[in-house]
């Protein structure tokens, strides 16, 4: 209801895929504040490095958490493509999902788990 309420108030131009389609865009937009809280972004090279370990040290997967990751990263691809189409979203989904997984390092109190960009990948090639 909140989706329909924004779409008729708001007419921008430059933004009128995203308007025209209100309901994928603020379910992206949800689960971005729900990633990314508490959005508190730090330059220490040192919290880059904690936040990369789990991947680059100790690599393991579980499989239900790839399962979910790529059941999350799936559905936002199909949000995407429902907003700017199927091949536009061909090369928007891959640099959304490149862009949410560097801004889940840069925020403080964040690590990056090898399943978040398996499931990624495994969603874009499906």
């Amino acid at each position: 209801m909140a989706a329909v309420a924004v779409a008729s108030r708001f007419r921008m131009p430059f933004v009128g895929e995203i308007i025209a389609r209100p309901i994928p865009s603020l379910l992206i937009i949800a689960w971005l504040g729900y990633r990314l809280y508490p959005y508190v972004p730090t330059i220490d090279m040192h919290k880059y490095c904690l936040a990369l370990q789990p991947i680059i040290l100790t690599p393991s997967i579980e499989y239900y958490d790839l399962f979910r990751q790529a059941l999350t990263w799936l559905t936002l691809y199909a949000l995407i493509a429902a907003i700017v189409g199927r091949w536009r979203s061909v090369w928007l989904a891959p640099l959304f999902a490149i862009a949410v997984l560097c801004a889940d390092v840069w925020i403080i109190d964040s690590t990056l788990r090898l399943a978040q960009p398996a499931g990624a990948g495994i969603a874009f090639a499906i």
